[in-house]
């Protein structure tokens, strides 16, 4: 089986999570300074990837006060597992807001080291962080009807997951009721990774299995990439 280092995306339409809706958050958010709307909330890296991920979903959870405009900065090298505060409990990290013309922006402290209009490549992960799944559940996932969303300078990834028990989709668009008013919109994949766990390993071309179907799913109105780097299966 080989691996191809290049464009591994789904067009389609999914439902996935309609029935739910979103739960409260827990209290513990990274830092915020400045006004909502304008302000830049700081994580930083606990050295336990739980305790990060639990943060992070905290932090971009409406619960937390987070506001369009807002943006999210994390420290690059850090990883962050995805708790289980997405819909339904999902272990996903999610997208609920709708924002249009002041996106939420997710970003990787290292950013200004990868340069803008140059494609990432895996030498990149040191100035990049981490956004990685726990289960079978997609490592992120969106809310019916949100959009505005920026993502800088990241890595999304599944855990090491037998092949029996793959993450269908990485980064999943939930498109709920198949189109019209609830279509996730307005997204901005910006010099990000997405690749499943065995790209990860010094010889992935060796391993006879993969752990996701799907890098990304483009369902939506207005989905954007500059320099995005998502391996395919031939």
């Amino acid at each position: 089986m080989s691996v191809q280092i290049g464009l591994w995306l789904l067009v389609g339409l999914a439902v996935l999570g309609g029935i739910f809706s979103p739960g409260a958050a827990q209290a513990a958010v990274c830092a915020f300074s400045g006004p909502h709307g304008s302000g830049t909330y700081t994580c930083v890296n606990t050295g336990n990837p739980v305790a990060n991920g639990q943060n992070l979903s905290d932090t971009i959870h409406p619960a937390s006060g987070i506001a369009c405009g807002d943006t999210v900065v994390l420290p690059r090298g850090a990883t962050f597992a995805a708790a289980g505060n997405g819909p339904g409990g999902m272990n996903s990290f999610t997208g609920w807001l709708g924002c249009t013309s002041r996106p939420i922006t997710i970003k990787s402290d290292g950013l200004a080291n990868l340069p803008a209009g140059v494609r990432v490549s895996y030498a990149s992960t040191p100035q990049m962080a981490t956004l990685t799944g726990t289960s079978a559940d997609p490592t992120w996932n969106y809310w019916m009807g949100a959009g505005g969303y920026t993502f800088q300078g990241l890595v999304f990834t599944t855990a090491d997951l037998h092949p029996s028990r793959h993450a269908p989709t990485i980064v999943f668009h939930n498109v709920a009721d198949g189109g019209g008013t609830d279509q996730i919109h307005d997204i901005v994949y910006d010099r990000v990774i997405i690749r499943p766990f065995e790209e990860s390993q010094p010889a992935p071309d060796s391993i006879p299995w993969r752990s996701a179907s799907i890098g990304l799913r483009l369902d939506g109105i207005r989905m954007i990439g500059f320099a995005p780097r998502v391996p395919t299966e031939n």
